[in-house]
């Protein structure tokens, strides 16, 4: 299975952890690093019991942040 779309991403880890966080989420996970935008506004809350049609799993990084995985049926 290939990541075809990535919605967002906001983590919070522990003072002096980037170099793990990177490690996993470079390695593991895959990801490419980007450099944060330079302005940043507003605040969203998002709730909802997501969309029908995926397939959703749960896994958890180093510091215990949930990340959900979604796949289209």
């Amino acid at each position: 299975m290939g990541v075809l779309k990535i919605d967002h991403v906001q983590i919070s880890i522990p003072h002096g952890k980037v170099a793990v966080a990177l490690a996993f989420y470079e390695s593991v996970l895959q990801f490419v690093r980007v450099d944060k935008p330079a302005e940043r506004g507003g605040h969203a809350l998002r709730i909802d019991d997501g969309p029908k049609g995926y397939k959703r799993a749960s896994v958890f990084d180093p510091f215990g942040n949930r990340i959900e995985l979604m796949q289209k049926q």
